[in-house]
C-alpha cells in the first residue's frame, strides 16, 4: 500500500499538515490556488471582504429568516406546535439543515463561528415567533 498526503498551501505559501503525518506518507502533494481555481470559487470571507462586500451577519440573518418562512409554509400545524414546544432548542435535523443552508449562501463553514450560529438561530426563532404572534422573539 502506498499513501499520498494531499494538502492545500495556505495563502502565505506555507503547509498546514502534521509533520509526523507527512513523514509517514510515501508522497506529499501540495495544491495551490491555481490548481483549485477551476473547481472552487471565492464567495465571501467572514470579514465581509468577499465579492460584493456583503455583510456576512446580514446575509446569515436574511437566509435564516427565508429558511424559517419556507419551513413554516410547508409544516403542518402539529409540526409547528412541536417546534414551538421545543423552544429554545431547534430539533437536530432541522438545525443541521438550517446551518447547511446558511453555509451554502455564505460559502463558509459556521462550525467555528459561534456568534454567527447564535445569530442564525435567533433569526429563525424571530420569524417563527412572528408567525405565531409570540411576543417574545428569539430563544427563551
Amino acid at each position: 500500500m502506498r499513501v499520498t498526503l494531499i494538502g492545500i498551501l495556505t495563502p502565505s505559501g506555507s503547509r498546514n499538515q502534521s509533520r509526523e503525518l507527512a513523514r509517514e506518507a510515501d508522497e506529499v502533494l501540495m495544491l495551490t490556488k491555481e490548481n483549485l481555481s477551476g473547481f472552487v470559487s471565492e464567495r465571501m470571507l467572514l470579514d465581509g471582504t468577499g465579492p460584493g462586500n456583503e455583510d456576512p451577519r446580514a446575509v446569515a440573518r436574511a437566509v435564516a429568516t427565508r429558511y424559517a418562512e419556507t419551513w413554516l409554509s410547508a409544516a403542518t400545524d402539529d409540526e409547528t406546535s412541536t417546534l414551538r414546544d421545543s423552544r429554545p432548542r431547534i430539533p437536530t435535523p432541522l438545525d443541521g439543515d438550517l446551518m447547511r443552508t446558511v453555509e451554502g449562501e455564505l460559502g463558509v463553514s459556521l462550525r467555528q463561528q459561534e456568534s454567527l450560529r447564535r445569530l442564525v438561530r435567533t433569526a429563525f426563532w424571530e420569524r417563527v415567533s412572528q408567525e405565531s404572534g409570540d411576543p417574545t422573539p428569539g430563544p427563551r
